[in-house]
């Protein structure tokens, strides 16, 4: 172990290093030697020797080391005592120079408030003729602002107002010009409406207030001369067909007639004819019929012995099922005798 203090004392003044060197210098070889002593009683074995060598060299080291807070507490009390000097000092000559320094101050307010005044109304004046060409300049620095540099920003504020002026003027100007010709646009179309069948597709979708006054004319004359051919032709294809009309309804007339009367016609050839072939399948069924009951009156006279016979039977018969039977069958012959 070997301490150095070098490093610590660059910090100091090279005077103040040479008056700490010159203090801690013995005390600093004391603390080496013992440096050197240490290891050696490291290296003794474990003996009532090495014990009492330990403790004499910690009673002395501790001695050594106490040396060093001494010298420190001398050094620190003549620091101390230095700094109160020079703080006497330095109170002294505030003392002194405060008046001074007050007075002093007092000049430089009243003409740094006077120079702030002059700002203050400069700074108005020239905001006042910011607000002429719509400048807001409430951030910027107007009073403090060189003339030479107040002359070419009013000067650029000015032309840029006035090109503003001039663009708005061109705008309102051309939007004045765009509602014109739409407004004419909107009243020229109203004015052809009735025409409008007759405009060109090619021209539906024109802006007509675009178009020169003589132009505008001439297209409505053609129009309305259009118009006039148009409903001249469907006046006369009118009168054609109403004359048309009549003729066909006349045609039709003569022809619900005609085919009225032969409808009627034909019908009473039918009526008559029907009637003829009725009354000749009446005499044909009479006679049919008068034939019939002369061929099968002998066969009628047996079928309604046989029913009378089942009757008799019937009345003999308990067995109900064969009674219903018999019932059925004489039923049958009984609707027989009738058609015979």
């Amino acid at each position: 172990m070997k301490i150095d203090i070098d490093k610590q004392l660059e910090v100091l003044k090279p005077e103040k290093q040479v008056l700490v060197l010159n203090a801690f210098a013995p005390i600093v070889r004391e603390l080496n030697d013992f440096g050197i002593e240490y290891p050696e009683i490291q290296e003794m074995e474990q003996t009532p020797e090495r014990s009492a060598r330990a403790k004499r060299f910690r009673i002395d080291f501790k001695k050594v080391v106490k040396k060093s807070d001494d010298k420190r507490k001398e050094l620190k009390e003549e620091s101390l005592q230095e700094g109160r000097s020079i703080q006497s000092v330095h109170n002294h000559i505030l003392e002194v120079t405060e008046q001074m320094l007050t007075e002093v101050m007092d000049i430089e307010q009243y003409y740094e408030n006077l120079e702030k005044a002059e700002q203050e109304k400069l700074r108005k004046e020239r905001l006042s003729e910011l607000e002429k060409y719509e400048v807001d300049g409430s951030g910027l620095p107007l009073g403090e602002m060189e003339s030479a540099i107040w002359e070419n920003f009013l000067i650029g504020a000015k032309s840029q107002y006035e090109e503003r002026q001039r663009a708005e003027k061109e705008e309102a100007d051309r939007l004045a010009e765009e509602s014109r010709i739409q407004d004419l646009h909107v009243e020229r179309k109203e004015s052809i409406i009735n025409c409008w069948q007759f405009v060109l597709e090619e021209n539906q979708n024109d802006n007509f207030g675009t178009w020169e006054q003589i132009h505008w004319d001439d297209f409505v004359s053609d129009l309305y001369q259009s118009k006039a051919d148009y409903d001249k032709e469907q006046k006369q294809i009118r009168e054609d067909n109403e004359k048309l009309r009549a003729e066909n309804e006349k045609a039709e007339t003569k022809r619900i007639a005609d085919k009225k009367r032969s409808d009627n016609k034909l019908k009473k050839e039918r009526e008559s004819k029907q009637k003829l072939e009725d009354e000749k399948a009446e005499r044909e069924e009479t006679e049919r019929v008068e034939k019939l009951k002369k061929e099968n009156a002998p066969d009628k006279e047996r079928l309604v012995d046989i029913v009378e016979y089942i009757m008799d039977c019937r009345e003999g018969i308990k067995n109900k099922l064969v009674c219903e039977l018999l019932l059925e069958i004489e039923g049958q012959i009984e609707s027989l005798i009738e058609k015979m």
